[in-house]
């Protein structure tokens, strides 16, 4: 079953906080990975379709929302409440990881995975009903984004693709295809 996980550079989780021992992405193996069980983030570039005027098909700025997410309240919560109220100096660097078992059924293999530097929580809302488990909505403001695709061969491996990462303040794309 895929799996969805999340980390947060500079915490360390007290031993069995952290959901999955180990996840080895684009930027290496890391610890501390909790489990979330949604994510969302989207972009849009916001173009006028002037009547008469085909010239400016290419002339808005890209436009990108927070990336949210959702999780149910386990022991990776109290790190996540004070990521909040103290976020460092910088914000801190935020990896989530889109998991499938591994071949052989022992681990798991990254197939889409996200990276946020400088990033900050900017809101934390908790939620519950009778009978249910509290969850947790989350959404994270960032500096620079980077996302990574892998693809399934048809032997069944996964190849990576590229990365394309996008600097918010600059409003640059640093890597990732031009479509020249």
């Amino acid at each position: 079953m895929a799996s969805i996980y999340m980390r947060i550079s500079g915490f360390n989780f007290e031993e069995g906080a952290a959901t999955i021992e180990k996840i080895k992405t684009e930027n290496g193996e890391s610890t501390d990975w909790f489990a979330i069980q949604s994510y969302a983030w989207g972009g849009a570039r916001n173009v006028a379709m002037d009547i008469g005027n085909a010239t400016n098909a290419d002339g808005g700025m890209v436009g990108v929302s927070e990336v949210s997410v959702t999780k149910v309240v386990d022991a990776a919560s109290e790190a996540l409440l004070s990521y909040l109220f103290a976020p460092g100096k910088d914000g801190r660097d935020v990896e989530i990881a889109f998991t499938k078992p591994a071949d052989g059924g022992k681990g798991v293999e990254v197939y889409f995975q996200i990276k946020l530097e400088k990033a900050r929580l900017v809101s934390y809302n908790v939620s519950g009903t009778d009978g249910s488990q509290p969850y947790e909505s989350l959404s994270l403001s960032y500096t620079k984004i980077s996302q990574k695709h892998h693809f399934e061969s048809t032997g069944g491996d996964l190849k990576p693709g590229g990365i394309v990462t996008y600097n918010i303040p600059t409003g640059i794309m640093e890597s990732g295809q031009t479509g020249s």
